[in-house]
């Protein structure tokens, strides 16, 4: 079927009018580029995920809201230098921070006024703070015990401090205070105080806690904290280190990476081009005008993402770069034709449009159903991927249709470049029974093959974490004695106080569980009300008479007056009958536990959640949670995610293939040639699986959806060469597009397999080994397959 009158009267208005056609082409670059250049782009590894209650994606997001992804811990040190000074040089780098802007919270030790602030809201509630409270002060209340206690507030009384503070001293004969500040500080980490700083407890290095003042997410913003962090790096004295880590650094390397392989994959495919084009074409004239499609291509994928959501992923993005392959496509197919007719160039080019129309749209349709299937899978980023390529190659080709004929008739070079030197490879295909050989053997040594692939379901092994960033992430989380856990306890609640009844009930299961070596808790600093009240009550069961008595006679040893305890029974007796005031968020916000009390609780339409952050030993596995509460874990994140690829990949093969085969058979008018075509993807699909499996390389979310690309991408080289075997091209001009084609494919993709960023190496392998098959099974299957089974087949119907 040749191209409609009208596209060629289209054609010939244009190319008569040169300076209209570059204004078109100029103002719909300009328009692309203003929508684009608003898209932001989004490195969140989460987004690849499935959505939805229960999901992986929610998981993945509960760990990141909970967890440290909002933390930037800021380390100093000061080698040879003693304790002031390493103080000093952190309290210039805290400053510099500060009066950045960009931290909502950069905290050390409280100070005394935080000190004092929190312990007016704590300390007159301690004995709801305990979780059993008459256990405890039956056990402080032992002879040794006791003794002890009262010692050390006599030693309180002789300081000089204690002028001030004697009525809150002898308030507290037990310790208490002491205890519950101290379980305070253990659940924080292991670290000395000294003038409001943290320090290791070899005071080789000081730690601020700081919390940016957006999330971390937002790749503009982490950009804007890891500046603060150089600016206070600069700062500092000579010889002085500052290190950092957390999730800013991690957000802004993996930006950084995805963007320095953009660049790298960009110009090194550009060089690959410039090569491909000398050789076929002996100039670059023809490649400066097959990159107008694709950079229109680019700019509208860019721009359907920032009109449709406002954002782009990082991937979609590095995917959208390497169109370059397939966009080129259709203009090469169309020059390689018009460049190797003799005659006048419109005439040329009108020919080639001609000769290439059917297969173009046969290329094109079939590429789409690729994208198609991918819109079909359960993971987001996936289908936004498939959405900005499928516009950008839409606009490619739409581009390449109606402006780039008009474009080349005045601005390409009029000689030709015929194919006189180049062999039919058309002719070079292998025997008809030597090809089905081929097919079969691919077909059984692939097979064998795919039993041995493994999937990586891991979202770290797709991040771009430089093992050196995540290497100083868990040495100062050791130095400085912090928790890191790789699990969650979610509780979640009509309101606050049932999200943190459940959230207590979470807490006692977990000290239970005798695989969790890591517990960090809200429930330890913040119960419920219920829970306060409870303990409470518990004092009844103390015998409070032998209580006294016994706490009179440590008393009169030690050389206190009968009554000298009597507020602190006071402070008993109102516990047990409930008339203390429990403790609540709203009485610890502005002290130094109100930001753990934010990140640990939260409401949001109409629930509230509490979380108990715990690592522990062993791959993990079902555990004994009360209702309402929900395990998020690391490692069921993972395999969640594992189960779903395997599913994915022959799915979306399966989907994939029938819907080319039908689209071919219908265009074909034969199911025999239907098949014939689809040979070069389906042998490369299968040696992408086998090769992954060969070199025991797994494969992930990305390499696995990626194939299904091959399947809709490579589908074309069949289309080109039965183009050229049914049309008896005997010049092998068919053949040469074929070999440009995949050429052009793999320089866009190839250069992926060496990018830094693991998801975008994944990508570029996965693509590459499919494409170089598939190309080179069109050229030497296909023909002699043909042969066997296809000829004489129909030839559609020239309009």
């Amino acid at each position: 079927m040749s191209a409609p009158a009208s596209l060629h009267r289209f054609h010939a208005y244009l190319s008569a009018r040169p300076a209209l056609t570059l204004v078109v082409v100029g103002a719909l670059v300009a328009a692309c580029a203003v929508v684009g250049v608003r898209v932001k782009l989004d490195s969140d590894m989460a987004a690849l995920l499935p959505g939805g209650p229960d999901s992986p994606r929610e998981a993945a997001q509960l760990l990141a809201d909970f967890g440290a992804l909002d933390t930037l811990l800021v380390e100093v040190q000061l080698p040879g230098q003693d304790t002031d000074a390493l103080i000093d040089a952190g309290l210039v780098a805290r400053e510099v921070l500060v009066k950045s802007g960009a931290f909502k919270d950069v905290r050390g030790a409280p100070d005394t006024s935080e000190l004092i602030r929190l312990s007016q809201v704590l300390l007159p509630r301690r004995l709801y703070l305990l979780g059993d409270p008459a256990a405890q002060l039956r056990a402080r209340l032992q002879p040794e015990a006791l003794a002890a206690s009262l010692g050390h507030l006599k030693q309180q009384l002789t300081s000089p401090e204690a002028l001030g503070l004697k009525g809150q001293l002898l308030a507290d004969p037990l310790n208490l205070n002491q205890g519950v500040l101290e379980a305070l500080a253990h659940s924080a980490g292991d670290f000395d105080v000294q003038r409001g700083v943290l320090l290791s407890k070899d005071h080789g290095a000081l730690l601020w806690v700081t919390t940016p003042a957006a999330s971390a997410l937002s790749v503009d913003d982490s950009e804007k904290v890891m500046q603060a962090v150089e600016a206070a790096r600069a700062a500092l004295p000579a010889g002085a280190v500052l290190r950092c880590a957390g999730g800013p650094r991690f957000v802004v390397e993996s930006a950084r990476s995805i963007k320095d392989d953009m660049f790298f994959n960009v110009f090194s495919s550009a060089a690959t081009l410039l090569v491909i084009f000398w050789l076929r074409f002996r100039g670059w004239r023809l490649m400066v005008l097959a990159t107008v499609p694709l950079l229109m291509g680019l700019l509208a994928g860019v721009a359907g993402a920032a009109a449709l959501q406002g954002r782009i992923h990082g991937l979609s993005l590095g995917f959208g770069a390497a169109m370059v392959g397939i966009a080129d496509d259709y203009s090469l197919h169309i020059f390689n034709r018009a460049w190797a007719d003799p005659g006048a160039l419109r005439d040329r080019l009108r020919h080639a449009v001609d000769e290439a129309w059917s297969s173009l749209w046969l290329a094109f349709v079939t590429t789409m159903a690729g994208f198609a299937v991918v819109w079909s899978s359960d993971f987001p980023a996936l289908r936004e991927l498939a959405t900005f390529a499928a516009i950008g190659i839409a606009v490619a080709f739409a581009v390449t249709l109606t402006l780039l004929p008009p474009l080349a008739s005045f601005l390409a070079p009029k000689a030709t470049q015929p194919l006189t030197r180049t062999p039919s490879l058309i002719r070079s295909g292998l025997s008809p029974w030597v090809s089905l050989g081929v097919v079969v053997g691919v077909i059984a040594v692939s097979g064998a093959l795919a039993t041995r692939i493994t999937f990586d379901g891991e979202l770290r092994n797709l991040d771009a974490q430089q093992p050196k960033t995540v290497a100083e992430y868990d040495e100062i989380m050791r130095r400085f004695g912090m928790l890191d856990s790789n699990a969650l306890a979610v509780a979640t609640g009509a309101d606050v106080e049932q999200a943190l009844q459940r959230n207590d009930a979470a807490f006692a299961a977990l000290e239970a569980d005798r695989s969790v070596t890591s517990l960090r808790s809200l429930a330890s600093v913040l119960a419920s009300t219920q829970t306060q009240r409870q303990r409470g009550a518990s004092l009844r069961q103390l015998d409070l008479p032998a209580a006294k008595a016994a706490l009179a006679a440590g008393a009169e040893a030690a050389g206190f007056s009968a009554s000298a305890f009597d507020r602190f029974w006071v402070e008993v007796e109102a516990a047990r009958a409930g008339t203390i005031e429990p403790l609540t968020p709203a009485l610890l916000q502005g002290t130094a536990l109100g930001a753990l009390t934010s990140r640990s609780l939260r409401c949001e339409q109409g629930r509230c959640r509490a979380v108990s952050a715990f690592a522990r030993e062993g791959a993990g596995g079902p555990m004994a949670l009360p209702e309402g509460v929900k395990l998020v874990e690391a490692s069921a994140l993972t395999q969640k995610t594992l189960e779903k690829i395997p599913r994915q990949l022959w799915l979306m093969s399966g989907l994939g293939l029938l819907l080319n085969l039908a689209l071919l058979s219908l265009a074909y008018r034969s199911l025999k040639v239907g098949l014939l075509v689809c040979v070069p993807c389906v042998m490369g699909l299968l040696a992408a699986v086998g090769g992954f499996a060969l070199v025991g390389r797994p494969l992930d979310i990305v390499s696995a959806s990626a194939l299904v690309l091959v399947l809709g991408c490579s589908v074309d080289y069949g289309i080109f060469v039965m183009q050229g075997l049914q049309l008896g091209h005997e010049d092998g001009v068919d053949a040469v597009g074929v070999l440009l084609a995949s050429f052009t494919t793999v320089a866009g993709f190839g250069t992926m397999a060496f990018a830094s960023h693991p998801a975008l190496n994944s990508l570029g392998w996965s693509i590459s080994i499919g494409i170089l098959v598939s190309g080179a099974a069109a050229l030497v299957l296909v023909p002699g397959l043909y042969t066997l089974f296809g000829a004489p087949g129909p030839v559609p119907a020239k309009g």
